[in-house]
């Protein structure tokens, strides 16, 4: 019944994301980046008296659904750009790795594209539950938004910095031949 809505997938797609590139293990750096460092933060938001403001949540409800569409749209690249990249045939071997790289980098980008748009549903839905009127609620709510829009923005530079190579890389490739 639920499997229709059932997101787990995009959750550990992302998370297995979180690796460290030489060795190919789980990072606790990421972890920590990505995991801690949003708590740590939204917790001293709310300790220094800084609960969600009515104006503020109205500012996020927009941006958060101007940028999940625009994470939509760049989903639809990614994958088009996946689906096109065939194996080189009858290539040499460093020819066939940096093809397996750059389709690795893919993949990876788009998990990390399919985990920011959820946390943007996520957001939409948790901010409106930072204006209820209940203090505690109110509070809770506020340090969810805050823990994931950290975590949001240090996804989207983490999305930032995979196109950027994507690109430099295919730029660097067409201005050799």
């Amino acid at each position: 019944m639920f499997s229709k809505i059932n997101i787990a997938s995009i959750v550990t797609g992302h998370l297995d994301t979180l690796r460290d590139a030489s060795t190919g293990k789980k990072s606790m750096a990421d972890g920590a980046l990505f995991g801690i460092l949003p708590l740590l933060v939204a917790s001293l938001l709310l300790l220094a008296g800084h609960p969600l403001k009515e104006n503020f949540i109205t500012i996020l409800l927009a941006s958060y659904a101007i940028l999940t569409g625009l994470l939509f749209n760049l989903l639809v690249l990614v994958f088009d750009l996946i689906r096109k990249e065939g194996e080189p045939q009858n290539v040499d071997e460093v020819v066939k790795l940096d093809w397996r790289h750059k389709q690795k980098l893919l993949k990876e980008t788009f998990a990390s594209i399919s985990f920011c748009v959820l946390e943007g549903i996520t957001l939409s839905v948790t901010a409106l539950g930072a204006l209820l009127p209940w203090h505690s609620l109110k509070m809770t709510f506020s340090f969810l938004v805050y823990a994931v829009t950290v975590n949001f923005a240090l996804t989207l530079l983490m999305i930032l910095k995979r196109i950027h190579k994507l690109l430099g890389a295919e730029l660097n490739s067409s201005t050799k031949g």
